[in-house]
């Protein structure tokens, strides 16, 4: 949905740009360049989009110090089994507790494992609600 998003302001800003180039009244001129600086601002604003949407896909979800075909599970005892709704938290804290599911290890995970999935969540609504407007 982000490449057609794309698409469709690359296609508005040529649409603006040759409108501009046809224009003789001041007005419109200035109303052309204007809308030429916005698609140009939401062209760039949708390829940020892809890029921050494309590092969340391509997310490690195992990471080690050494790289290897395959691992292997290793039987542990967790120190904590009290997963933490985050719901009660305010949005700040959801951030902290999501951004540090992203270090090694499982020691933030009671924490950060909703908080990750609400801001996932949150990101993905925020960008349908764009992309249908």
């Amino acid at each position: 949905m982000t490449g057609l998003k794309l698409l469709r302001w690359t296609s508005l800003d040529r649409l603006a740009q040759i409108q501009l180039s046809n224009a003789t009244n001041p007005q419109q001129i200035a109303s052309f360049k204007k809308s030429i600086v916005d698609h140009q601002a939401a062209i760039d604003n949708t390829k940020q989009q892809i890029i921050n949407l494309d590092v969340q896909i391509n997310w490690k979800i195992i990471e080690t110090s050494e790289l290897a075909e395959n691992y292997t599970s290793v039987p542990f005892v967790p120190k904590d089994l009290t997963l933490k709704d985050c719901n009660s938290f305010p949005k700040n804290q959801i951030i902290n507790y999501a951004t540090q599911i992203n270090s090694v290890g499982i020691g933030h995970l009671p924490d950060g494992a909703f908080a990750k999935i609400q801001l996932f969540k949150t990101d993905c609504l925020m960008l349908l609600t764009k992309i249908l407007k």
